[in-house]
């Protein structure tokens, strides 16, 4: 007989992220975020294992970044690895990750207790009008299977941060004649509410 369970874990993380002026948690436009998620199977029989996870509307996915490791594949006796099958969405928001063994949708842990299954992902803040500075993000996973009343999710929640910055112009010489010679300065600053480095700024 095979134990039918839900004990289950489910944690998502941002580990990572491509620009280093943005600390901890916070995210600038353009930036590329790597998300971990981990959850951990008990001993047990699990039809139809799936993974959701749904980006918020400012954040875009990069489908060929996924990436899945399973620590222990030993599923249901020898030789019965855990398979998988992965589903984007046309608007690259959101995935689904299917878990089966072999030929069949049901994931069997029989031997192996405390399998953990690491998900990894990239995803990008996309440059639109409704990501302003100091605005919360929540990315949200599920993991599901049948025989549940409740699937099981994880949330990671990430700050938009942005520069605000200063421009000042100023003539090296203000008191001139026909024919003279002047050059201009022009100085730009962080503002006093500026949250994190600016990078390729254009003057022009």
């Amino acid at each position: 007989a095979v134990l039918n369970t839900d004990i289950v874990t489910i944690s998502k993380n941002l580990t990572n992220s491509s620009y280093d002026g943005s600390i901890g948690k916070n995210l600038t436009i353009g930036e590329n975020a790597t998300f971990n998620i981990t959850f951990t199977l008990s001993r047990g029989q699990y039809g139809n294992l799936t993974l959701t996870d749904k980006l918020p509307d400012g954040m875009i996915l990069d489908p060929e970044s996924i990436r899945v490791n399973i620590e222990k594949n030993n599923f249901n006796g020898t030789n019965h690895n855990l398979n998988y099958t992965i589903n984007v969405s046309s608007d690259n928001q959101s995935f689904t990750i299917l878990f089966l063994t072999n030929s069949t949708n049901n994931a069997t842990i029989s031997n192996i207790m405390n399998n953990n299954v690491t998900v990894t992902y990239n995803a990008t803040l996309k440059n639109i009008t409704g990501n302003t500075n100091g605005k919360v993000l929540t990315n949200n996973a599920t993991i599901n299977w049948t025989a549940i009343l409740k699937a099981h999710s994880a949330t990671e929640n990430v700050t938009i941060v942005e520069p605000f910055l200063n421009v000042n112009k100023t003539a090296n010489d203000t008191s001139l004649n026909l024919g003279d010679e002047f050059s201009y300065n022009i100085t730009v600053s962080h503002a006093e509410n500026s949250k994190v480095n600016a990078a390729n700024i254009i003057i022009t």
